[in-house]
């Protein structure tokens, strides 16, 4: 399970990162043991505060109720949206040494984190990159 907290990545006010949200950030009541938790379109909005218009905004890829939140708020606030494509992500080793892959046909890449969520993290942060550089 991904854990996302309420942060997110601004590089020169021009591209937003909205991460994962598949916990709610800790000054949420939120408790599987206790029987309640966040519902994630909540969460969605929450971090959807973040959108500005004419800002672009990188979306880690989400299930379908999340991502519905955002894009509306990115229509919105007219602020094109790019969501990672995990199918475009190709892993070609992974091992101790860290983790080799393509993503979108570039690369090859390669990141010492292990774990499949770190290429996840990884091709949301090429994407991060890819819409900076669009812009200049």
């Amino acid at each position: 399970m991904l854990v996302a907290t309420l942060w997110c990545w601004r590089w020169a006010w021009e591209a937003f990162w909205i991460p994962p949200t598949s916990s709610p950030p800790p000054k949420w009541p939120s408790s599987p043991e206790l029987g309640w938790s966040t519902p994630k379109a909540l969460i969605a909005e929450t971090k959807a505060g973040i959108i500005k218009p004419g800002c672009r905004t990188v979306l880690y890829h989400q299930e379908p109720e999340v991502s519905e939140v955002i894009r509306a708020a990115c229509q919105q606030a007219g602020s094109p949206l790019t969501i990672t494509e995990p199918d475009a992500l190709e892993i070609l080793s992974s091992g101790k040494e860290g983790q080799s892959f393509t993503y979108r046909g570039q690369g090859p890449f390669h990141i010492q984190l292990l774990g499949r969520h770190q290429l996840y993290n990884a091709a949301t942060a090429l994407e991060v990159a890819l819409t900076l550089g669009e812009i200049g």
